[in-house]
């Protein structure tokens, strides 16, 4: 089987090269594409046995992931309120409340892989073809939406929806939900010390700006 894991959290072309895993054609954004395209693929998948199933906890409709949403904006919220950098930078409940207002309704939830990202792409070492993906072991049912996002880069994240939509149209809302998704993970890495608030809040107010 080709082999070729990009396993560092935000692996570039060049340090795969270094490493000597992957060949100087790989195309790290194509990489990200096609994950993208398969994981469309793995949500249009029929889920009725797997929604029948107690194997992979989640949400079973929308005022679930409202709940979820919520959830973890009230707990970021909570993380970040003793640091007097962040008051100053931005409001993260306003940001939450815009977040919030105007979730999807009307799309049913899909098993996720929960944590996609180039540390868990396989490539082929002499093409640097994507060919599969791994680590389905924190999967759960929500939104498809929230599983289309790298955990560090937006970048990253805007690749794997191009390649997602390259298969189809989007549902309603689903863009606004990814954007929030993206926020929550960029405050979730904020207040593991990744980001300074001057540039997470610059961050979250460019993936805002979209959503008017």
């Amino acid at each position: 089987m080709p082999s070729g894991l990009l396993d560092d959290i935000g692996a570039s072309p060049c340090s795969a090269r270094k490493a000597g895993r992957l060949s100087r054609a790989v195309s790290y954004a194509a990489v990200l594409e096609e994950l993208g395209a398969t994981l469309r693929r793995i949500h249009d998948i029929d889920q009725t046995a797997m929604e029948a199933s107690s194997l992979v906890p989640g949400d079973r409709g929308a005022t679930d992931l409202r709940e979820r949403l919520s959830g973890m904006f009230e707990r970021l919220i909570s993380a970040l309120a003793d640091d007097d950098r962040w008051s100053a930078e931005i409001d993260v409940r306003a940001v939450s409340e815009r977040c919030l207002d105007g979730l999807p309704d009307g799309t049913p939830a899909v098993a996720l892989h929960s944590k996609p990202g180039a540390e868990h792409c396989f490539v082929d070492p002499a093409t640097g073809r994507f060919t599969g993906l791994i680590d389905f072991g924190d999967a759960y049912r929500s939104h498809p939406a929230l599983d289309v996002r790298a955990w560090r880069s937006p970048d990253d994240s805007a690749r794997m929806l191009a390649g997602y939509r390259a298969l189809g149209p989007l549902s309603p809302g689903f863009e606004h939900l990814w954007r929030a998704g993206l926020v929550t993970t960029h405050l979730r890495l904020a207040t593991r010390g990744y980001h300074e608030p001057a540039d997470a809040a610059r961050t979250i107010r460019e993936l805002l700006e979209p959503l008017g």
